[in-house]
């Protein structure tokens, strides 16, 4: 048996609703000029939250499903990794060539 009409037009309610932000965008965008700065601002603010979001939702379902000891035990590096691989625990250092204008590792 298929959907029923109520279905059908609860679906379509929900996809009008969530519509909505992409048409304030744009009518937005068409009567204001923002800088790329501002524009890049905004666009790099969206992806963080976008990636803090996915985190949180992942973390919680480790926690669901293995509990929260294992989910914390599988974040971190294991010992043994850290003393055969030392280099990994900083970051490398970077300077520019001034000669090619490009990063160099030190």
């Amino acid at each position: 048996m298929g959907p029923s009409l109520n279905e059908i037009w609860a679906a379509l309610a929900w996809g009008a609703v969530s519509s909505v932000g992409l048409l304030v965008g744009a009518i937005a965008g068409w009567f204001s000029r923002l800088s790329h700065h501002a524009i890049a601002m905004g666009m790099s603010v969206g992806a963080g939250l976008l990636l803090a979001t996915v985190s949180v939702k992942l973390a919680a379902d480790a926690i669901r499903i293995a509990g929260p000891v294992p989910a914390v035990v599988s974040l971190q590096k294991p010992e043994r990794y850290r003393r055969q691989h030392p280099s990994c625990s900083r970051a490398p250092e970077f300077h520019y060539s001034s000669r090619t204008g490009t990063p160099v590792t030190s």
